[in-house]
């Protein structure tokens, strides 16, 4: 919710900034347009983050079954190596 929030608010006060989106004291303003961008930035990252880590808890959850009492990677034979 938090990345959601820095971007759209990044878009925003990017798209002041540049003078795209008029009528504000912003307008214009170039400390608003690297506000923005940094923001979007922040933003874009927090949110490629979060996919990130739900994808790792997900793919987790699924291997963590095959590794129980009777599962492989255990301290039985080697195989024959």
């Amino acid at each position: 919710m938090i990345a959601v929030i820095a971007i759209l608010l990044g878009v925003l006060w990017t798209l002041q900034g540049s003078e795209v989106l008029g009528g504000s004291a912003m307008s214009g303003e170039r400390s608003w347009l690297i506000a923005g961008v940094v923001s979007l930035v922040v933003g874009l990252g927090l949110l490629a983050w979060t996919a990130a880590a739900a994808r790792g808890r997900s793919a987790s959850d699924t291997d963590d079954d095959s590794y129980g009492p009777t599962g492989t990677g255990g301290s039985g034979s080697s195989g024959g190596l």
